[in-house]
């Protein structure tokens, strides 16, 4: 696969009789790989799996940013387009946390490629302004509770991995990510005036919104969770359905994967 001369790294999981093809952008930070242990129960089900890697992610060349990012999600959705022709089978989309964006962006760029498209966590915006706020309240909570004023450097490290827990996270790297291959000013300027959602309009796609309650990455973006942020996922997609999960971002309680699952399979009419 190509962009712009660069290659994306790209994997395409089979099944032997597939019900359908599941594409499933990466995280930030993470790797094609990561999603096929995240969704090997669904593939195990009979469901064929394509993703890849942004650009500064794993094999795939050029430089990270979240403009990059749109630009491969279309790219690696034209592959898995093609692929679902070919082949006759549904075209489902799967975005989690920040992948939901790009994937949703490219959804309305492209009208009916995916016969259904699943939500987890979605973040539907960064909102630079209130993850700052964010910070900095944490900050004085830190103050206040340790009666000193630690270094912004260590509160910014410890302010990570209250909302990150389990990324590997420094100076030179998120995750699989590092610096050397980011366009750092460039994903900053992203994050302030890049508005991929701002005229999306899925009319006629059906989508599940999986969305935890305990939710601190999407407080902290959207500011507000239950109705409100059904509403803002209901604008971009008003034939969404909602199932709130009592659990955190990262669904760590077995029980919450297995709700989650269940939801999924129902949805998808595996079930």
């Amino acid at each position: 696969m190509k962009r712009e001369g660069a290659a994306i790294d790209w994997i395409h999981i089979r099944a032997a009789s597939p019900r359908a093809i599941l594409f499933v952008p990466p995280l930030i930070g993470g790797h094609h790989a990561q999603q096929v242990r995240h969704f090997r129960r669904l593939i195990r089900r009979g469901y064929d799996l394509v993703s890849f890697n942004y650009a500064g992610h794993g094999d795939s060349a050029g430089k990270f940013s979240l403009e990059a990012a749109l630009r491969d999600t279309w790219s690696a959705l034209q592959r898995a387009a093609a692929i679902s022709q070919r082949e006759g089978l549904p075209l489902f989309g799967i975005g989690v946390c920040y992948p939901a964006i790009p994937l949703l962006a490219c959804a309305a760029r492209f009208p009916g490629v995916f016969d259904k498209i699943i939500l987890v966590n979605a973040i539907m915006g960064l909102r630079p302004r209130a993850i700052i706020r964010s910070f900095f309240d944490y900050y004085s909570e830190l103050r206040r509770t340790e009666n000193r004023a630690p270094r912004l450097a260590e509160a910014f490290r410890r302010y990570a991995d209250f909302i990150f827990p389990g990324v590997v996270k420094s100076r030179h790297r998120f995750g699989t990510l590092h610096r050397r291959r980011t366009r750092l000013l460039k994903t900053l300027w992203d994050a302030v005036f890049l508005d991929p959602l701002s005229d999306v309009h899925l009319p006629r796609t059906p989508v599940l919104c999986l969305y935890s309650t305990h939710d601190r990455i999407i407080r902290i973006t959207e500011n507000v969770l239950g109705d409100r942020y059904e509403d803002d996922v209901r604008r971009i997609c008003p034939l969404a359905t909602f199932r709130p999960l009592a659990a955190d971002h990262f669904l760590s309680h077995p029980d919450a994967r297995s709700a989650a699952f269940g939801d999924v399979l129902a949805f998808l009419g595996s079930e």
